[in-house]
């Protein structure tokens, strides 16, 4: 399943946001907490469809987690990174804290965020509005 839907009274308030979950309850859920905070989501439930996604458009953020299946969770991360024809899209990555993230996979600690899959929602909606500019 895959959710494309706007919420809030101006779409273009707040950048979109590339949610990559393989959870499929999971995804449904934050999906609804990042539109309830005005974001239009655009979600993927694996790889190759967070890549085809990510080729329709420009998120202004990327949140992955990183027990995505479909392929190594740093060539992941990189090759959407690498998508953006505006540069370094931040990432919020959803991963273990024993997971070593690849540093060519483009995680950048100054400019993304990390929470381990028991985060709080507020952390995560406060990491996005940060990532995005407050927007």
């Amino acid at each position: 399943m895959s959710t494309d839907r706007t919420s809030g009274s101006s779409p273009s308030e707040r950048p979109a946001v590339l949610l990559c979950e393989g959870d499929r309850d999971l995804r449904v859920v934050l999906a609804a907490l990042l539109e309830g905070a005005g974001h239009r989501v655009v979600a993927a439930a694996d790889a190759r469809e967070a890549v085809s996604r990510a080729l329709a458009f420009t998120p202004g953020c990327i949140v992955l987690d990183m027990s995505l299946q479909g392929g190594d969770p740093s060539e992941i991360l990189r090759s959407l990174k690498g998508l953006s024809t505006r540069g370094d899209v931040p990432a919020i990555l959803i991963a273990p804290p024993g997971l070593r993230i690849d540093a060519a996979s483009g995680f950048r600690p100054d400019r993304d965020a990390r929470f381990p899959p028991t985060f709080r929602p507020s952390d995560l909606l406060g990491a996005v509005a940060r990532l995005t500019g407050g927007r």
